[in-house]
């Protein structure tokens, strides 16, 4: 059953999103534009190509502009901090989940340093656990809890920043280490400290044979190239992990996050069925949520699954029937109807939509 928040805290949510969307620190300039009579509000960068990239604000409203014009001026942003800690304290009031300890100082530099800003995003457990504030629920303790943080990098960063990752995390633990490279071809991807908690830098594969982690130079680190990853990576939303003053990240749709999981589940070795097992019961938490409040993303999410023809909805329809029953039904309801079903053509090896509907438990 689900168990939402106060509507309170989902409006002090978005207050808070809002807020942390203003880049407080690093260069660059604020610009407007006017669409329809109304004007709105971008932080603007220009990479080292000269290509301009612009980060949507928010609409102008005269705290926005009082915000804006305090950090072009170089004025003094503690009044700025100040709102937001406030507005992160009562959220945790309201029962909204706060990050703490490790864990938030990890993200936290992560974030300060660039990494979601250059394309990279906060994915696993973590972008779970950002699911619950966003959409306004409380989600299970045991579902959110985990060893390891998981990063994913872009392959290619567009943005000039060269920063070094792994420097940046000792000053959070220094007791984080690059485990020994056992293989010379293979460059390790993660850093795991002393008393076994790890961080993993995941990316994207570009071919079946893409399987060795590669170096992402402006970072200072290797990342592990994961099967499917670039569709959970295509529609990234901002998101804001209740920590200090909040701190400003990336995490992948939820929708994608729960179609996904159903995939990864089923190609994940049988000795890992923990991980099976909360891989299914994380993706039944975001459905049920989502089939109330949003069926629509569910939909594309899983029609972008089925057209890109590479085995993601064929391995993605068995995680559907490992999933409850009363789930299932919501799922199918949700959509409209029958779930699509892809097999693999015999004569071509690729996998293709017939014209067959997903047989259900």
């Amino acid at each position: 059953m689900i168990k939402r928040l106060p509507e309170s805290a989902q409006t002090l949510y978005a207050e808070l999103l809002q807020k942390s969307a203003i880049p407080i620190e690093g260069g660059g300039s604020y610009v407007t534009k006017k669409i329809r009579e109304r004007v709105y509000w971008y932080h603007q960068t220009i990479t080292a190509e000269g290509v301009k990239k612009q980060h949507y604000i928010g609409a102008d409203t005269p705290e926005l502009r009082e915000q804006i014009e305090t950090l072009k001026s170089g004025g003094d942003v503690s009044a700025i901090i100040n709102a937001r800690k406030k507005l992160v304290s009562m959220l945790g009031a309201a029962g909204a989940l706060l990050e703490k300890g490790r864990s938030a100082r990890i993200i936290d530099k992560m974030s300060r340093i660039g990494l979601f800003e250059s394309g990279g995003a906060m994915v696993g457990s973590y972008a779970f656990a950002c699911y619950g504030n966003m959409l306004g629920v409380e989600s299970a303790a045991s579902l959110r809890r985990t060893e390891d943080i998981d990063f994913s990098v872009a392959r290619t960063i567009d943005i000039a920043v060269h920063r070094d990752i792994r420097a940046a995390l000792l000053d959070v633990d220094a007791s984080l280490k690059v485990p020994v490279q056992t293989n010379p071809g293979v460059f390790p991807f993660e850093m795991v400290s002393k008393d076994g908690f790890k961080i993993e830098f995941l990316t994207t594969r570009e071919s079946p044979s893409d399987r060795v982690p590669v170096s992402i130079v402006e970072f200072g680190v290797h990342a592990q190239p994961l099967e499917f990853m670039d569709y959970l990576l295509d529609d990234l939303q901002e998101a804001v992990v209740l920590h200090g003053a909040g701190i400003p990240v990336k995490v992948p749709n939820p929708a994608r996050f729960a179609i996904h999981k159903l995939a990864v589940s089923q190609i994940r070795p049988v000795g890992m069925q923990t991980k099976i097992n909360k891989d299914i019961a994380q993706s039944a938490f975001v459905i049920e949520v989502l089939a109330q409040d949003n069926p629509g993303s569910l939909s594309i999410a899983i029609d972008d699954a089925v057209d890109r023809g590479d085995g993601l909805w064929h391995f993605a329809q068995k995680g559907v029937n490992r999933l409850p029953s009363e789930i299932i039904s919501i799922l199918t309801e949700s959509v409209g109807g029958p779930l699509p079903h892809v097999s693999v053509d015999t004569a071509s090896g690729k996998f293709v939509r017939d014209s067959t509907m997903l047989t259900l438990k």
